[in-house]
């Protein structure tokens, strides 16, 4: 019991302390999944191409990116 009181101090230190960085690696990680959501649907319309040449078989996004290119 002893031990558990330890770990949730240890913790509870370790935030109070370091709360700048935890904030930091949360806004970081938020951060790297918005890149890598975008990042996604930048690599989509590619395939897209690739896959079908029928334009009228591509995805919503492709579309509304080409539209954006003519």
């Amino acid at each position: 019991m002893k031990s558990l009181y330890y770990k949730n101090d240890l913790l509870k230190e370790t935030l109070f302390k370091n709360y700048q960085s935890v904030i930091l690696i949360i806004f970081l990680m938020v951060f790297a999944g918005v890149f890598q959501a975008t990042s996604v649907l930048g690599i989509m319309p590619i395939i897209d191409i690739l896959l079908s040449q029928d334009p009228n078989q591509h995805s919503e996004v492709t579309r509304a990116i080409t539209n954006q290119f003519e």
